[in-house]
C-alpha cells in the first residue's frame, strides 16, 4: 500500500538554525547537510489473516445416482484428492437392484413377443401395426434398461472417484449411512481455482481497495511467498468474524 507524503521546505528552514544554536550553546559543533526537497512514496505494511476456499462458481456436488448404504469412506473434510481417486463406495439399495431385474425382464419379454410377431406377420397372422407395436415395445424396455446401467443399479457396490483434482470441502455421510437417490453425498472445490479471504479490521477497510498488492505466506511454511492483488473488498462486516472480508483469487 502506498502513500504519498510532501515534505515542507518551511519545516527545514524553521527547525536547521534552532539545532545549530542548541549545539553551539554547549559547545559542541554540528555539521549539517542540507538537500533539496522531493518527494517520494512512502509503503505502508497490513498483516492479516485468513482462510482458503474453493471458488464459489468452481465447486462440484457428489450426489448419490441411486439409493443404498455407505459401506466405505476414504476421504475427509479438507483432504486434498487427484483424479480418480476413490471416494467412497456405495451398496445398491435391493429396490434400486430390483427396478434393474425388473428392467432386464422387459427387455426379455419384449424381444421374445417380437420374434413371435415377426413369425405371425411372416404367416401373414399378424398386421403390419402389431409389428411395429411390437418393435416399439422393445425399443423402450431397452431405453429403460439402460437408464438403470447408467444408474449404477446394474452393480451391488459402486466405487465413486473425484472428477478432478479438487479439495473435500463438505462431508455428508458416514460408514453405514442410508441415503436416497440424489442425496448429497460429498463436495468437492476445484484446486485450481481458489480464493483467499482476508479478515479486515473495520477501521483499517478504508485503507484496503481492490488492486493492491498482497504477500501470501502460509502458517505452517513462512518461507513461501505467494505474489497476488486483491480482487474485491466487501462492503459490510462478516457477522461471523467480526471483519471485512477481503477477497484474493488464486488462479
Amino acid at each position: 500500500m502506498n502513500r504519498r507524503f510532501r515534505l515542507l521546505p518551511a519545516l527545514l528552514v524553521v527547525l536547521l538554525p534552532i539545532a545549530v544554536q542548541a549545539a553551539t550553546e554547549n559547545g559542541v559543533r554540528a555539521w549539517v547537510k542540507t538537500a533539496p526537497v522531493t518527494q517520494r512514496n512512502l509503503q505502508e505494511t497490513l498483516t492479516v489473516y485468513g482462510e482458503v476456499r474453493p471458488d464459489p462458481e468452481q465447486v462440484t456436488g457428489i450426489s448419490a445416482a441411486h439409493g443404498g448404504e455407505v459401506t466405505r469412506l476414504w476421504v475427509g473434510l479438507g483432504q486434498v484428492v487427484e483424479p480418480g481417486q476413490q471416494l467412497l463406495e456405495l451398496t445398491t439399495d435391493p429396490a434400486a437392484r430390483r427396478a434393474y431385474e425388473q428392467a432386464r425382464a422387459q427387455v426379455a419379454y419384449a424381444r421374445k413377443n417380437l420374434e413371435q410377431v415377426k413369425g405371425l406377420f411372416g404367416q401373414q397372422l399378424a398386421t403390419r401395426a402389431e409389428l411395429a407395436k411390437a418393435q416399439q415395445e422393445l425399443a423402450n424396455a431397452r431405453s429403460s434398461l439402460q437408464a438403470e446401467v447408467r444408474l449404477g443399479a446394474n452393480r451391488a457396490h459402486q466405487i465413486i472417484r473425484a472428477p478432478q483434482a479438487a479439495i473435500v470441502t463438505r462431508v455428508n455421510v458416514a460408514p453405514g449411512d442410508r441415503v436416497q437417490a440424489g442425496a448429497s453425498l460429498l463436495t468437492l472445490g476445484a484446486r485450481a481455482h481458489l480464493w483467499v479471504t482476508l479478515g479486515i479490521e473495520p477501521e483499517d477497510a478504508r485503507r484496503v481497495r481492490s488492486g493492491m498488492n498482497v504477500d501470501l505466506t502460509p502458517v505452517f511454511d513462512d518461507a513461501v511467498h505467494i505474489k497476488a492483488r486483491i480482487a474485491q473488498v466487501h462492503a459490510v462486516i462478516n457477522p461471523k468474524t467480526r471483519l471485512v472480508d477481503a477477497v484474493v483469487k488464486l488462479q
